[in-house]
């Protein structure tokens, strides 16, 4: 018969390319589908608990009592990390801001804390540690690329001048003298909320606490720690895309009330708003220092500044003088959308220009 004489190589072709049209209408279809969804999603709120920490990284391992009134070790840090680890994972934290810590010891929490957990790399200077503010973030949550796979913005920048930051008696990471070069750098890193597409600059500052200028002087705190406030500011300005939003989170070293204008002031001056300053206080009256011991009478030191696109809806510390001489503390956000004019991500195959192939961190 006539109709059986197709030659099989062109069945072939004819049936691969009818497949191919099926396949592309098909995951058009669960485009259209999902991008609804993604759509709703992106309208709808999203909740998400942030965190800081100062971990007292290795100047806890041998306290002396005229360190800050601790007479005890309380364990080098990586005896310290499985406390660290079981706090931050009871808090349902999926982005913490650390200090007193470093590029080595945030990979070690991170890497207790699980595979899909990840660390900044902003410390970093010709190969070694210089910073002691670095990111955690949960991966499954956030993400450090755009929606097509490039990295996002990180790094480090300084917020004042090694000479500006003078304690003769500090001593660094590396065992020089006099210079507080940690506490003079500030890491930022981006992130993606990936449920619903909003980008955040999450800038981890852990300001000046010190005793005396270069001449012999007293220092005064408030208004250089005033100066590193102001500079991260003006730099956090610069660094991120141009959809994120800053979020200057960790250890300032200044509580509400403080006279005279103060970091706090400066950021909240810069339209972002103190986590204990909104919502609930699950900890109202007590500090987020614990100098190693249990709950003090006082205000915190340790805030998270927050855009508009944040709402504080619960702040809260978590008390673990075992792990740390200041307390984890939490802040519950709501995230509201982001802007309408972002449209959800199309599947690979009708997705303009070929896919990056690097991992989505």
């Amino acid at each position: 018969m006539r109709g059986s004489t197709a030659r099989p190589g062109r069945r072939k072709r004819l049936a691969a390319a009818a497949i191919t049209v099926f396949v592309v209408i098909l995951e058009g279809l669960v485009w259209a589908g999902s991008s609804s969804g993604s759509q709703l999603r992106r309208e709808a709120a999203s909740e998400v608990i942030i965190g800081t920490w100062n971990l007292c990284n290795h100047a806890c391992d041998e306290f002396s009592e005229d360190h800050i009134g601790i007479d005890r070790s309380i364990g080098t840090f990586a005896e310290r990390v499985p406390l660290m680890r079981d706090r931050i994972r009871s808090a349902h934290v999926s982005v913490a801001a650390l200090q007193e810590t470093n590029y080595v010891d945030a990979g070690r929490l991170a890497s207790a804390l699980g595979p899909s957990w990840r660390h900044s790399e902003g410390g970093m200077e010709d190969g070694r540690p210089v910073a002691n503010v670095e990111m955690i973030w949960d991966s499954a949550v956030w993400s450090a690329d755009d929606e097509l796979g490039q990295a996002l913005p990180s790094g480090m920048f300084r917020n004042a001048t090694d000479d500006e930051a003078y304690e003769p008696d500090f001593v660094n990471m590396d065992g020089s003298r006099g210079r507080h070069r940690a506490k003079t750098r500030t890491t930022y890193q981006e992130l993606r909320l990936r449920e619903n597409g909003r980008r955040y600059l999450f800038v981890d500052a852990h300001l000046f606490y010190g005793d005396q200028l270069p001449d012999g002087r007293r220092a005064d705190q408030s208004a250089f720690r005033l100066l590193q406030a102001r500079r991260i500011i003006s730099s956090a300005e610069h660094l991120g895309t141009a959809d994120a939003e800053p979020v200057v989170i960790g250890d300032m070293n200044t509580k509400a009330g403080d006279p005279g204008v103060t970091p706090l002031s400066a950021f909240e001056a810069a339209g972002l708003h103190d986590n204990w300053s909104e919502g609930r206080n699950l900890k109202p009256g007590l500090s987020s220092y614990n100098a190693g011991g249990t709950w003090r009478v006082n205000l915190p030191i340790d805030h998270a500044f927050l855009p508009k696109s944040m709402a504080v809806e619960v702040s809260d510390m978590v008390n673990v003088p075992e792990a740390s001489d200041h307390n984890l503390v939490t802040i519950r956000v709501r995230v509201s959308p982001p802007p309408s004019d972002r449209a959800p991500e199309p599947p690979a195959l009708i997705r303009a220009g070929p896919a990056p192939q690097r991992p989505v961190g």
